[in-house]
């Protein structure tokens, strides 16, 4: 199976609050999370984006340890990527298997109608 390109959320404005979205990798090992601001707007805007995985047992969503990119507050790319046997660095690179059920959580932040422009975009390895 060779590597594959996921759109999580295509490019556009939005206001404060979180977007969640579902996805499933059903035959993948990692995956490279790609999120793209491209604008922003307010006194102060933030991004926070993170993976969760779906846990079968309560049927909720659990953090991924260390699958976050660092808050974006400005205009710019984060790369995140979750892979088993990579050499684990804050913010950019988690040391785990990632397939199954997953929810990439976006939330923007701030005061003064904070708006942010952004999109996020996947690279599954097989």
């Amino acid at each position: 199976m060779a590597n594959e390109q996921l759109t999580i959320l295509t490019s556009a404005q939005r206001g404060a609050g979180t977007v969640n979205v579902d996805f499933t990798l059903a035959y993948a090992r990692g995956l490279t999370l790609v999120v793209d601001v491209t604008a922003v707007e307010g006194d102060t805007h933030t991004l926070d984006v993170k993976l969760q995985y779906h846990d079968t047992t309560s049927d909720g969503y659990v953090d991924i340890t260390g699958a976050a990119i660092a808050q974006r507050t400005a205009i710019g790319t984060s790369v995140l990527t979750v892979y088993p046997g990579i050499t684990a660095a804050a913010n950019t690179k988690v040391d785990l298997p990632c397939g199954g059920r997953l929810r990439c959580v976006a939330t923007v932040g701030g005061t003064g109608t904070p708006k942010v422009t952004y999109s996020i975009g996947a690279l599954i390895h097989a």
